[in-house]
């Protein structure tokens, strides 16, 4: 692990960068930002924050108040 010591990173934080898995909300997120993006394409890129909340509340994503 000289790299580790020429670098002066610990060695927690490298075995936490090795062992890392995204969480549940951030694997969500990803699939959400995909769809979102596959919207916005498209609709001619002309969709914008209210549109695409009408869009995911279409397909029962989206069920907030805003």
């Amino acid at each position: 692990m000289m790299v580790l010591r020429l670098l002066k990173i610990p060695k927690s934080t490298y075995f936490d960068w090795v062992h890392y898995t995204e969480s549940q909300r951030q694997r969500e997120d990803t699939i959400l930002k995909a769809l979102l993006r596959e919207i916005w394409q498209n609709n001619y890129k002309a969709y914008g924050a209210p549109r695409l909340r009408l869009a995911l509340a279409d397909l029962n994503l989206y069920h907030g108040t805003n």
